[in-house]
């Protein structure tokens, strides 16, 4: 293949441009604007499961709270329970 030799009179440069090498660079901006596609796709993922990692951590922040709660419960109806029995179980007969 012979390559054709251009001249631009304004920069007075030689660019030299061959079939080959512009199939080649167009296959090389072909495989960029996919890799940018892909990335942008990337970006678009991770910021949904950063959403959904925040949603995940409020559900666990709450849940903390409810078990904080129901053992609260527990903790005061065993106290009642154990002074019920105390008083008026035993003692109270």
């Amino acid at each position: 293949m012979q390559p054709t030799i251009k001249i631009n009179m304004k920069t007075k440069k030689k660019r030299i441009t061959n079939k080959k090498d512009q199939f080649n660079s167009n296959l090389l901006v072909h495989i960029l604007k996919d890799m940018n596609t892909k990335i942008a796709h990337i970006h678009t993922d991770i910021t949904k499961h950063g959403d959904d990692i925040v949603e995940l951590k409020q559900q666990i922040a709450m849940s903390k709270g409810g078990l904080k709660v129901l053992i609260g419960i527990a903790a005061m109806l065993g106290t009642i329970f154990t002074i019920w029995q105390y008083f008026l179980g035993k003692n109270g007969s």
